[in-house]
């Protein structure tokens, strides 16, 4: 690598894959590293014309991908069929101006997008970060220089186009926040669990918000909270989990507290807290500055799957699996004995009665157990070790 400054590139779509990049950038910040960054940019500020117009299409499909219709089951079609090692008109569209701009740029250039290592195939000083647990065939793109994967598993698809010594194994990607009191939460929640209190959740979504799941969560919400347990629901500003809260709660005498700051929080808080967010900096800000509390997590098997298998936080799978990673996310978080599902709103309903059930029984504390100690979870900071070891020896 020659002694240039890191590059990263966001898709800006969803919030998987743009939260492994900024995963990165957090622990530089901690480390005192950031200096070896040069920018971050997202594909909207390489390109224009049609090439924008169709990055601005995969978004829209990617946003209506999570509602029921028409275009949510092209979208899933779209993905389910995608190969992104072959040559395609939308590729090429999509690739047109970052390809011009970027591929002979020798800058270190750090992506988590497959569709970025297609479109920049063969590019020097290209990486490549897959940040989730499994790899589904969408996820496989040679090209890149280098790659990050968080276990063994998840390597195991992409030795079809990468040998051992271009593979990285990081250990799991935990926000750098929360990773550094991950033991001292997981500690107070055993205690928690065995002293048989009433328990605190985690309610939360995925970016798109598909209205199957707005439903089972609040459903499970509501369950939780009329049994006397803790609930923190958060909320995307504007978003269809926002709106759904606030219908349900219009006509219900229920205490609960909205928060869109970390300022002034009270010291004694409501059963229910909704914790309103605008971007992923303020999330993460906000379910970091709370971590210590959550007895469990009500959530769709997306990214959040590396609490339940690395953090000892239970999940809840709210059905049913969309998209490539999250069948395969929920499979894995279901073998390794961490997570249950709850299928439908009728499961929902009865969520206070079936946890404290696993309370009582002690299987709560076995899957909080067997999601604990079993990876290494300071993947982001082994990126950041590898990034700036490879810089002194080209300095």
């Amino acid at each position: 690598m020659q002694n240039e400054k890191l590059k990263l590139l966001y898709t800006e779509i969803g919030r998987g894959h743009p939260f492994y990049l900024d995963g990165i950038i957090d622990e530089l910040n901690r480390n005192g590293g950031i200096d070896l960054v040069h920018s971050k940019s997202s594909v909207f500020e390489y390109t224009d014309g049609l090439s924008l117009k169709m990055w601005q299409l995969v978004r829209a499909l990617y946003l209506r991908g999570g509602k029921e219709g028409v275009v949510s089951v092209l979208y899933k079609r779209i993905r389910k069929n995608n190969d992104y090692n072959e040559e395609s008109f939308a590729l090429t569209l999509l690739g047109r101006d970052i390809n011009r701009k970027l591929m002979y740029d020798m800058s270190p250039l750090v992506v988590a997008h497959p569709i970025l290592i297609s479109i920049l195939k063969g590019r020097k000083n290209l990486y490549y970060q897959h940040g989730e647990l499994i790899t589904p065939a969408e996820a496989v793109v040679g090209g890149a220089e280098k790659i990050f994967v968080p276990i063994e598993s998840s390597a195991v698809p992409f030795k079809q186009y990468y040998n051992d010594e271009q593979i990285v194994i990081t250990g799991l990607c935990i926000e750098p926040s929360i990773e550094r009191i991950a033991q001292d939460s997981f500690e107070a929640r055993i205690k928690r669990y065995d002293s048989q209190e009433s328990l605190t959740g985690c309610f939360i979504s995925s970016g798109a918000e598909p209205i199957s799941h707005v439903r089972i969560i609040i459903e499970s919400l509501m369950s939780l909270v009329h049994a006397g347990g803790k609930a923190f629901l958060f909320v995307k500003k504007d978003g269809i989990l926002e709106s759904a809260i606030e219908k349900k709660l219009y006509n219900l005498n229920l205490q609960y507290l909205k928060i869109s700051s970390l300022e002034k929080i009270p010291h004694d808080l409501p059963p229910l807290v909704i914790v309103q967010f605008s971007n992923r900096r303020d999330e993460n800000r906000f379910t970091s500055h709370f971590f210590s509390q959550f007895d469990f997590i009500v959530s769709p098997s997306h990214e959040r799957s590396n609490w339940a298998v690395g953090l000892g936080l239970p999940m809840f799978i709210c059905e049913p699996a969309i998209g490539p990673f999250s069948p395969l996310n929920r499979q894995f978080l279901l073998d390794s004995q961490t997570s249950q599902l709850v299928k439908n709103e009728d499961d929902a309903k009865s969520f206070a009665l079936n946890l404290k059930k696993m309370h009582i029984s002690g299987n709560l504390k076995m899957m909080s157990q067997s999601g604990w100690g079993k990876y290494p979870i300071d993947g982001f900071l082994n990126i950041v070790r590898f990034f700036k070891n490879i810089s002194l020896k080209s300095s």
